[in-house]
């Protein structure tokens, strides 16, 4: 905002020094305006700025003459030519150097080399506390065959030619105190490259009135402005606690979402610790279902054999009853004829009469004993034969009786065996299509894990970037719209205020000596050197 006023005043000190400079290039840069003349000349120039443009008219012009360092020496008042006292409110002041060392104008004539000259302004009158500013505008005449390579800052060269330069130089002084700047130039310099130097009388126009005439309402949309930038910095606040918001919202999900992943990484270890427990079930499974397949099969087997023994043991059981009929046989007749044998021993001995008795004691004796031998024997027989026969009769009966069981059981084992291998065949079914479902189950955690930890490091950028758009929007607000509205409020404010009393200042002073004056202008006229 400063700098787009500044602008202004600066375009229109360009405008206004060209269209000056012109008129004094046309009608008096080859006056002579020694002491000798100067009644005609200023008659002339009075006649030459009078035509200057109207926005800039004016009824009193003051005329100063200055010496080559541009201090006043006179000042006219007018056509009257009348000398004044009053002090000039504006205050001129030449430098010249040769080479770059500072050199007196007197001594700086005919010599040639690099030339600067520079000419500073000051303004002087104040009006409540604010400097009256002018507006100061000079043109100088340049011979183009001792000057070459010109140069000019804070001004323009107005036309070149093979014969001349005429230059323009403008300042605008009061303004940057008044208005609290270091902006605007209050000085201007012109430096060439020089042959024997020596230069035509030059003028100075300084004016206050573009200012007096500045329309100081417009700035009211100023005051707009900065309430409106107040508003944004409110607004802007209420962004700040979104942004807060959002951040924190950003930390939370985040949070969150490292929860869910912790949640899924666990999910994930479990759900491939089942597929592979499923695995080994189905795997397991399946040897079951092998295993129960075999069993049924040695279990058939086993039956097909118990059958076969029970029926081998029935066919022992018969010939065990037939043996034992034998043996019955054999044994009865064996005891028979034992008996008989006994009997017939017995017979002989009691047959032997009584008086051979003693004679054949020893015979009865030896028969007697035979016969308790025989005896003997016939009774171990018995008992052997027949204890024998009933212990392996019973042995056979209760082989034949357990293989029956035997039978009847692996029959049970046999049917139970296909009953098994029925269910291992559906157990290994079943573990297969869980082993399946788990591997399944495995593959979407793993990718769920894998989602979760692209959603945690998508969510931690998002918190990332939300604590920057937050941090950015608080540095936005601390060195962009706090520092604008600071501006605004400060220094936007004291410079529409400044402005104000600029003007106000340069309003105040609308004459020189006539009160009835509307306004005033200075020209001043500084001698050639030569």
């Amino acid at each position: 905002m400063k700098k787009s006023s500044l602008y202004c005043l600066v375009g229109g000190a360009c405008l206004l020094a060209s269209t000056t400079f012109t008129l004094i290039a046309n009608g008096v840069e080859h006056a002579n305006l020694d002491n000798s003349n100067t009644n005609e000349t200023l008659i002339a120039t009075t006649s030459t700025l009078n035509t200057t443009p109207k926005s800039f008219s004016s009824n009193e012009t003051v005329y100063v003459i200055t010496d080559p360092a541009g201090h006043q020496t006179k000042s006219f008042v007018g056509n009257t030519l009348n000398q004044s006292s009053e002090p000039i409110p504006v205050d001129m002041n030449i430098t010249y150097y040769l080479d770059g060392n500072e050199i007196k104008a007197k001594d700086l004539t005919g010599k040639s080399g690099h030339v600067k000259v520079t000419y500073d302004f000051a303004a002087t009158k104040t009006y409540n506390d604010k400097k009256v500013p002018f507006l100061t505008v000079t043109g100088i005449l340049l011979d183009s065959n001792k000057f070459k390579n010109v140069k000019v800052d804070s001004g323009k060269i107005i036309n070149e030619t093979a014969d001349h330069t005429i230059l323009a130089g403008y300042t605008l002084v009061g303004l940057n105190e008044d208005l609290g700047l270091d902006l605007l130039p209050t000085s201007f310099s012109f430096e060439a490259d020089v042959t024997e130097f020596a230069i035509e009388t030059t003028y100075t126009f300084a004016t206050s009135e573009i200012f007096a005439d500045l329309d100081t309402s417009k700035l009211s949309s100023i005051d707009d402005l900065i309430g409106q930038l107040n508003q944004l910095s409110n607004g802007f606040d209420q962004i700040l606690d979104g942004g807060n918001q959002l951040a924190n919202g950003l930390d939370s999900a985040l949070a969150g979402s490292q929860a869910l992943q912790a949640g899924l990484s666990t999910l994930s270890n479990g759900a491939n610790d089942l597929a592979t427990g499923t695995n080994a079930l189905a795997n397991g499974a399946s040897e079951l279902a092998a295993g129960a397949s075999s069993l049924a099969g040695g279990a058939h087997q086993l039956k097909d054999g118990a059958k076969q023994l029970t029926n081998g043991l029935g066919q022992v059981v018969d010939i065990d009853n037939q043996i034992v009929g034998k043996i019955d046989e054999i044994t009865d007749k064996t005891v028979t004829r034992y008996n008989n044998l006994i009997t017939r021993i017995d017979n002989v001995i009691n047959s032997i009469p009584a008086f051979l008795r003693n004679l054949a004691k020893p015979l009865i004796e030896q028969l007697t004993t035979m016969r308790e031998e025989l005896e003997t024997e016939v009774t171990t027989l018995y008992n052997n034969a027949y204890g024998k026969v009933e212990e392996y009769t019973n042995g056979i009966e209760a082989l034949y009786s357990g293989a029956e069981k035997l039978t009847a059981g692996l029959t049970e084992l046999s049917t139970g065996a296909d009953s098994l291998a029925d269910g291992a065949n559906q157990v290994a079914d079943g573990a297969n299509q869980v082993a399946d479902g788990a591997n399944q189950l495995a593959d979407g955690a793993t990718q769920l894990a894998t989602g979760s930890n692209t959603l945690v490091n998508g969510l931690d950028q998002l918190a990332t970037g939300g604590h920057t758009l937050y941090n950015g929007l608080i540095t936005f607000k601390e060195q962009g719209i706090n520092k604008l509205t600071n501006f605004a409020n400060n220094d936007l404010a004291n410079l529409t205020n400044n402005i104000r009393s600029t003007v106000t200042a340069a309003k105040s002073y609308h004459y020189y000596s006539d009160p009835s004056a509307k306004s005033v202008k200075f020209i001043f006229k500084t001698p050639s050197i030569k």
